[in-house]
């Protein structure tokens, strides 16, 4: 009679401390897929306010575009007129350009008095 060798597939029955080592693997899969888990949101978070942050940024870049124009703060010198009672901020970068004018304050109009001794 002639013998070969061959593989098929069996009903196999785990021994008990093979079960205990399946249940210590899906213990440490379920601490794994937790932790996972966590790390996701904390990631997603981060790049969703990442995103919110550009959207601000393309907004803002956006607005500019559109009103060709923004707001910034710029030196100013004082120009006191007495007579008129008036002050002029006056742009320092162009030395002409009048940003805006206002009353003078009492206390300015007091500092122009003269003094007597």
């Amino acid at each position: 009679m002639r013998e070969k060798k061959a593989r098929e597939m069996v009903k196999y029955f785990f021994t008990d401390e093979e079960k205990k080592e399946f249940g210590s693997s899906i213990a440490q899969a379920i601490k794994n897929k937790s932790s996972r888990e966590l790390e996701l949101k904390s990631v997603s978070t981060q790049i969703k306010s990442d995103i919110a942050r550009e959207d601000a940024n393309i907004d803002s870049l956006t607005e500019k575009i559109q009103s060709g124009y923004e707001y910034r703060g710029v030196e100013c010198r004082l120009n006191y007129n007495v007579k008129k009672k008036l002050v002029y901020y006056i742009r320092i970068d162009d030395d002409e350009t009048i940003i805006r004018t206002r009353g003078m304050r009492a206390e300015e109009i007091q500092d122009d008095l003269p003094i007597e001794d």
